[in-house]
């Protein structure tokens, strides 16, 4: 996990064994509360496309991104 504090950025790089992780979608819905913006990308996307993840994580970094849906004020799941 690599944090940026001056962007409010978190990005983590994950295995298949975080599919559908409660105690990841906790932690993320905590970091989101306290302002940080979270990204996630799979282990094989770094490996196979690292271009397309740095763009993922410049375009963050420069407020390109919208919040991701499930992190919403309000949104029901």
């Amino acid at each position: 996990m690599l944090f940026r504090f001056d962007a409010m950025l978190v990005v983590e790089f994950d295995g298949s064994q975080h599919i559908e992780s409660d105690y990841d979608e906790r932690r993320d819905a905590y970091m989101v509360a306290q302002g940080y913006n979270v990204l996630r990308f799979w282990n094989a996307d770094v490996r196979e496309d690292i271009s397309s993840v740095c763009e993922t994580i410049f375009a963050a970094i420069e407020g390109r991104l919208a919040p991701y849906e499930r992190f919403k004020i309000g949104r029901q799941r």
